[in-house]
């Protein structure tokens, strides 16, 4: 059984620009990778004790890129953290090919289901669009603006050079 433990819930996206073990430094990275991030934290009222407790939710990923490829992992949750959607160890989620600050990538969730989207950076904002997605179950957002940060990653990254 996946033992998933986490406090937040349902927006960030996260990639970071350093190359992780196996997969080759290149003298530039690509405008898209990166660790980028957003917390998605819901509207509550000053009274309600139980709301303003609830952890945020978050949608992540961590994309790096060889050649024209882009490869990554992601993170979701949802429902205050009850639902935990990532990648199962080194395994990359999301691949595809990106041309400048572009990309058009496939994706998988841990729960079984699969779909594309488009990455755009734009201003220093990575912008996430699903353009067509399975009946299956997944916990990525439909569209999201992301952040790019200097955290470090978490356990993930990359184990293999990406091939797309």
């Amino acid at each position: 059984m996946k033992e998933h433990i986490r406090r937040a819930c349902w927006v960030a996206v996260l990639i970071v620009a350093s190359a992780g073990p196996g997969v080759p430094a290149s003298a530039s990275a690509a405008p898209l990778d990166g660790h980028w991030k957003l917390w998605l934290d819901y509207p509550c009222k000053a009274s309600d004790k139980a709301c303003l407790n609830r952890p945020s939710d978050w949608f992540a990923l961590y994309l790096w890129s060889s050649g024209n490829h882009i490869c990554g992992q992601h993170q979701a949750t949802a429902y205050f953290g009850n639902q935990v959607d990532e990648d199962e160890g080194a395994d990359t989620s999301i691949f595809g090919t990106f041309n400048g600050n572009q990309a058009e990538v496939a994706w998988k969730s841990s729960w079984g289901g699969s779909g594309h989207a488009k990455l755009d950076v734009e201003g220093g904002r990575l912008k996430w669009h699903v353009t067509d997605k399975d009946e299956g179950v997944s916990y990525y957002p439909v569209d999201a603006v992301l952040m790019k940060t200097h955290e470090k990653p978490t356990p993930w990254g990359p184990s293999a050079t990406c091939k797309g």
